[in-house]
């Protein structure tokens, strides 16, 4: 998947008998390859995960795994998150509360009432970053829920008990979860 072409190569697929054309809004339909790239990222990171775990079991290491933190994964269009937090931060704190997992941030929000502001701490790359945000109704079929806006996920890790197994993988710029087997078997 190439996101830009030129002549020679448009050409060339036209040609080919083994190429597909496809215009960018086909490939990228809400328009936002920064979403997509960053959707990839967190795809790459759980095959990591799984991978760890499937080494693990097989080679009979104890381990656990631990939430490290919510990214946001999708901001929902006309909620207060918009403009505020993009897809890849990760949501660090809530009113000066820690989160670590999806269930801490539903309980800070479950806190508030709707209309009221909340302080929401993020970490977009190395910078981080302070907002207020007003809640506002997220719920669904009739039952009001005090939410932002937004999408998460839990990022986790996978722990052994011996910390001399501990695994580290350096994957680079790759996105996505296809290489998961692959890092099963090095880790093997």
């Amino acid at each position: 998947l190439s996101y830009r072409t030129n002549a020679v190569q448009w050409i060339g697929a036209l040609l080919s008998p083994h190429a597909e054309i496809y215009r960018t809004a086909d490939l990228f339909p809400d328009g936002d390859r920064e979403a997509y790239a960053r959707r990839q990222e967190y795809s790459m990171l759980q095959s990591q995960s799984e991978a760890v775990m499937a080494a693990y079991e097989l080679l009979k290491i104890p381990y656990q795994v631990e939430a490290v933190g919510v990214m946001a994964a999708a901001v929902a269009p006309g909620f207060p998150a918009e403009g505020n937090i993009e897809p890849g931060d990760w949501i660090v704190a809530v009113n000066g509360r820690t989160i670590r997992k999806l269930d801490d941030l539903r309980a800070e929000l479950r806190k508030g009432r709707i209309g009221e502001g909340i302080r929401v701490k993020l970490r977009r790359g190395r910078a981080e970053l302070e907002t207020e945000l007003v809640l506002t109704d997220v719920g669904e079929a009739g039952r009001p829920a005090a939410g932002i806006g937004i999408t998460g996920l839990e990022m986790r890790d996978v722990v052994p008990r011996d910390p001399s197994a501990g695994v580290e993988i350096a994957a680079g710029e790759i996105g996505g979860p296809s290489a998961g087997l692959m890092f099963a078997l090095e880790i093997v």
